[in-house]
C-alpha cells in the first residue's frame, strides 16, 4: 500500500486546499493478507478498505460491530437503495456481475489469450529491433546488399523498410 499526500498551491507557493490524500492498494494483496492473518491483521484502513469489497455477509457484520465508519457505509448505502430487499438485490447483482467475469476469464481462455499477447508482443519488439538495426546499419553506410545478407530479408524489403523513415 503506498500513501502519498498533495497539496494544491497557487504561483505564490500559498496551499489552497487541505491535504489531499491518495492511496494505491493492489487488492489481491489485501485479500490475501486478510485470508493468511484474518480481519484481525489488518489495520484499521485496511479492514475499511475490505468493508467496501468483502463478499462475505459474516466478515461485514463482524467489521459492523467493530468499526463505526463500516456500520456508517453500510448504513448510508441501505438509505440510498431505500430498503434492504434493494441493497441485497444490488448486492447480488454485482456478485452476479464477478462470477459471470470470473467464467469468461476461465471458459474462454484468459490465459490463452495472455499468452497470445505475450508472444505478439516479443514478435512486435524483435521487428522493432530488426529495423532498428536495418536503419542503423544503413546509416553507417552498410551496403544494402550485405544488410539484406545478415538479416535474411530481401533487398525490397531493406529499401521498404528504409523509404519509411526518409
Amino acid at each position: 500500500m503506498n500513501r502519498y499526500i498533495y497539496y494544491l498551491k497557487d504561483d505564490d507557493g500559498t496551499v489552497l486546499t487541505d491535504a489531499i490524500i491518495i492511496i494505491n492498494i493492489y487488492i489481491p494483496n489485501l485479500l490475501k493478507k486478510c485470508y493468511n492473518l484474518g480481519i484481525e491483521g489488518l489495520d484499521e484502513m485496511k479492514k475499511f478498505i475490505y468493508a467496501l469489497i468483502v463478499e462475505n455477509n459474516e466478515k461485514l457484520d463482524s467489521l459492523i460491530k467493530e468499526m463505526e465508519i463500516v456500520k456508517e457505509y453500510v448504513s448510508d448505502a441501505s438509505s440510498i437503495t431505500n430498503n434492504d430487499d434493494d441493497l441485497k438485490f444490488n448486492y447480488d447483482r454485482e456478485l452476479a456481475a464477478r462470477e459471470e467475469l470470473q467464467y469468461v476469464f476461465e471458459e474462454e481462455g484468459f490465459e490463452k489469450g495472455l499468452e497470445r499477447g505475450l508472444k505478439q508482443g516479443i514478435e512486435q519488439g524483435i521487428e522493432q529491433e530488426k529495423t532498428a538495426m536495418i536503419k542503423s546499419l544503413f546509416k553507417n553506410n552498410v551496403s544494402i546488399d550485405i544488410i539484406a545478407q545478415s538479416t535474411d530479408m530481401s533487398i525490397e524489403k531493406i529499401k521498404q523498410i528504409l523509404e519509411v523513415d526518409k
